[in-house]
C-alpha cells in the first residue's frame, strides 16, 4: 500500500475487493489481456518491442469488432466515432494513409 502511494500519489487508495460480481471489478481489462495472450501465441512478431501488430489489434479492438457489453456497436461507435463504408479496415487504412502523406 505505501509503495501505490508513493507512485501515485497520497490520494491514492488501494481497492482490495476486486472479484468477478459486484461494485468493483476488472473484467473488461481481463478480458483484452486475454485476447492479446491468445493473439501472442499464434504471432511471432510480438516478440518485438517496435512491432506494428499491436496498433493494429487496437484499431481492430476499436473500431471494427463488435462488442458485446455495448450492445452490438465497437467501441468508436459507442463513442459516436463512425467509419463510413462496407469494409471498414479498408477504409481506416486509406484514411491513415491519407493522413501520413500530408504529414
Amino acid at each position: 500500500m505505501k509503495s501505490s502511494k508513493k507512485v501515485f500519489g497520497k490520494d491514492t487508495n488501494h481497492v482490495r475487493h476486486i472479484h468477478l460480481k459486484g461494485d468493483k471489478n476488472n473484467n473488461k481489462m481481463e478480458r483484452l489481456n486475454g485476447e492479446i495472450r491468445d493473439r501472442e501465441k499464434v504471432f511471432r512478431d510480438l516478440k518485438k518491442m517496435d512491432t506494428p501488430i499491436i496498433e493494429g489489434m487496437k484499431v481492430y479492438y476499436n473500431f471494427t469488432k463488435k462488442h458485446g457489453a455495448l450492445n452490438g456497436q465497437t467501441p468508436a461507435q459507442a463513442s459516436m466515432i463512425e467509419v463510413d463504408g462496407v469494409n471498414k479496415w479498408k477504409t481506416i487504412i486509406q484514411n491513415a494513409s491519407l493522413n501520413k502523406a500530408t504529414e
